[in-house]
């Protein structure tokens, strides 16, 4: 072959594998943008120095992308790849905030970026704060210095109504205190003298979840070196500005005072605390607090006391209905001495005998119906630092059935016992109020055998024609009427019927766990099988045991039938705010319209939120007279507090949701604490 031909043919398929395709680079997805404004909650202006924070999406967590608002409190984000984001937002004096919330420090909604889409109008409103001030003085008006003062917020474990602290700070050597960057709402303030370490913290804590683990800027520690002693005379004793007070096993002590100078927070002065607003001269008077005894007996049911012992003095205790037990608005924050009590039955009428020498005894009792006594007291618990417990045991001496309790602290208790059930020997139970006002030299508890209680389940069939098997899911037990701390009496359905064992002749309340429960038990996760049905009657003896007590006659002919419902109600509106605009964001409650009935109606309470056109949808309303009320600028749980349901009681508005029925409603929005 010619070297031409050669050449020809190599230069042929060289231009022939020269223009093979090859495979192109794949080109990058177009790159998006989000952009919106930082904005004062409830107007156009905007917030110049906010932080903003970008997270989702490409962005690594450990380092989201961060930037600052300009003067007009607008902020851009270029460059993102496709993907769900959140945004968050920080700024001094201002309550932390996300994009989409729907409530205070609740959460935010994701933001969808598609390549190369450009978002805009992302904005973000935000709450100015409120700030609390004030001076805390001793007894005789002089600077109480290093005292501890919080700032306790009313939340909620399931639907027990508790106070939280939110921030904690130390008065300076004035006695003067500062509370700021709080999110508005209700507050009380309560000091606490104690000793003292050198060191102190302020606890920047907007949503009074000290986790930790808590989203970006929900939680926000920081620690400062304050002025301060360690206490000199003893742990037994406080520190008030160097006068030793000794706080165990004397007639006084130093119990947590509230705003203005209560030791009860039933009685204290709360602090409606609006946004960007600063509450100045919030001052506290500490106050020794007196330690009384609280003497009794307990018999048995038929045994004869003496009513009223010679010689007694003082308030007297009993068996009284007149007595409130609990009240859902009572937040009583005594946390009570030191456990005092007595370790044996010797002990316990040697002091009886020393404490209250009129305190007649009585004859020996059975063995079956020997225990402890308990006291208790009533209502939910404070969150206080270095507060005492509130409950007290003590013996009862098997001999005579006569105690006491010593150091018992002023306020609302309740005094108990109980035996334990066994196969051989049947409990026994006893409960009675006690006031402790000064010293209560005679109460009588009577213990009572309890009766079995059948309960009877039947579930309606809802439309579909299916009836649901879900007496597996329920269990009914009974509370105290009104609630109290002591343990419910508790069924389990079987074939939809249960025993409840051992229940004394009483007032109860009945409940059927999800579907309602009492404000002091614990919160029960319903499961999605529970989602349309709902408690229709409960009756005993043919009497309604729904919306009244159950008043147990321990007649063995008479049974508690519980009917479940299977079609319920849907409500559906729009919630406009005062120009008559849709309200983005607003938080729709459902509770009983009767505010008496509330606290026990738990079945009726619900919450929905307003989407970006105002609208609302809530399902699975049990039928029923309801009270709606629309909010904005609260936190979640704060709409199940009585206080705020009371003061904003005329803006809700009264609906009944009938039996399938689909009901609409406009609803005014409600925002208490924007000024």
């Amino acid at each position: 072959m010619k070297l031409s031909n050669i050449l020809s043919v190599t230069t042929l398929l060289t231009a022939s594998v020269l223009s093979v395709p090859s495979a192109a680079p794949q080109s990058a997805r177009p790159a998006g943008s989000i952009q919106g404004t930082a904005l004062q909650w409830g107007s156009n202006r905007g917030l110049g120095k906010a932080s903003i924070e970008l997270r989702g999406g490409g962005v690594s967590s450990a380092q989201p992308l961060k930037t600052t608002t300009d003067s007009e409190g607008k902020y851009y984000f270029t460059g993102l790849q496709p993907g769900s984001y959140r945004l968050l937002v920080k700024r001094d004096g201002y309550v932390a905030a996300e994009y989409g919330q729907q409530w205070l420090n609740g959460p935010g909604q994701p933001v969808s970026l598609t390549a190369g889409q450009a978002l805009s109008g992302l904005d973000i409103p935000m709450m100015a704060a409120t700030t609390i001030s004030g001076r805390v003085t001793d007894s005789r008006g002089a600077p109480a210095v290093n005292v501890q003062v919080s700032a306790l917020k009313v939340s909620y474990q399931g639907l027990q109504r508790v106070l939280r602290t939110v921030q904690e700070a130390r008065t300076n050597q004035d006695g003067e205190y500062r509370l700021f960057w709080l999110t508005p709402g209700r507050y009380y303030v309560a000091a606490v003298a104690t000793g003292w370490n050198t060191n102190g913290q302020i606890i920047v804590n907007g949503d009074a979840n000290a986790s930790p683990g808590g989203e970006p800027y929900t939680t926000n520690t920081q620690t400062r070196t304050v002025l301060g002693q360690n206490p000199t005379a003893g742990a037994a004793n406080f520190i008030v500005n160097g006068n030793a007070v000794q706080a165990r096993g004397s007639a006084t002590t130093l119990a947590p005072v509230f705003f203005p100078a209560e030791t009860s927070v039933d009685f204290a002065s709360p602090i409606d605390a609006a946004s960007g607003a600063e509450y100045r001269g919030s001052d506290i008077r500490l106050i020794p607090v007196p330690m009384y005894h609280v003497c009794g007996t307990v018999s048995v049911l038929g045994d004869v006391r003496p009513p009223d012992p010679p010689g007694a003095t003082g308030p007297r205790g009993g068996i009284s209905t007149q007595l409130p037990l609990v009240s859902p608005n009572i937040e009583d924050a005594l946390r009570g001495g030191p456990n005092q009590g007595l370790q044996s039955a010797v002990t316990a009428v040697q002091a009886a005998n020393d404490i209250c020498p009129g305190l007649a005894g009585g004859a020996p009792l059975p063995q079956q119906a020997r225990g402890q006594a308990r006291l208790m007291a009533v209502g939910a618990r404070a969150n206080v630092s270095n507060a005492n417990t509130g409950s007290y045991t003590t013996a009862i001496d098997a001999n005579s059935g006569r105690f006491v309790f010593r150091n018992v602290v002023p306020g609302m208790y309740e005094l108990s016992t109980s035996t334990q059930t066994t196969p051989e020997n049947p409990g026994f139970n006893a409960r009675t109020p006690v006031e402790v006002r000064g010293d209560v030299d005679f109460v009588s508890l009577v213990l009572q055998q309890g009766f079995d209680l059948k309960a009877r389940l039947n579930v309606e069939i809802p439309p579909s024609g299916k009836t649901p098997e879900i007496g597996n899911l329920l269990r009914p037990y009974l509370g105290d009427d009104p609630p109290s701390p002591r343990d419910p009496f508790l069924g389990g359905f079987t074939n939809n019927e249960t025993l409840i064992k051992n229940l004394p002749r009483d007032d109860y309340r009945v409940y059927v766990q999800p579907l309602n429960n009492s404000v002091v038990a614990p919160a029960v996760q319903r499961s999605p099988a529970l989602q349309d049905v709902y408690i229709k009657s409960i009756t005993y003896a043919g009497e309604d045991a729904l919306n009244a007590p159950l008043r147990y006659s321990a007649d063995p002919e008479a049974t508690l039938d519980i009917t479940i419902g299977a079609n319920p109600g849907v409500l559906e509106g729009r919630v406009l705010n005062t120009n008559g605009d849709p309200a983005v964001g607003a938080l729709v409650t459902l509770v009983a319209n009767a505010p008496g009935g509330r606290v026990f109606r738990t079945d009726m309470y619900r919450a929905v939120s307003t989407g970006r056109d105002g609208r609302f949808q809530a399902k699975g309303i049990p039928p029923g007279d309801y009270r709606v009320f629309a909010w904005a600028g609260i936190e979640r749980d704060a709409w199940m507090d009585p206080d705020l349901q009371r003061a904003n009681e005329e803006q809700g508005r009264s609906i009944r949701i009938e039996e399938g029925g689909n009901t609409s409603i406009d609803l005014p929005l409600i925002t208490p604490y924007l000024r």
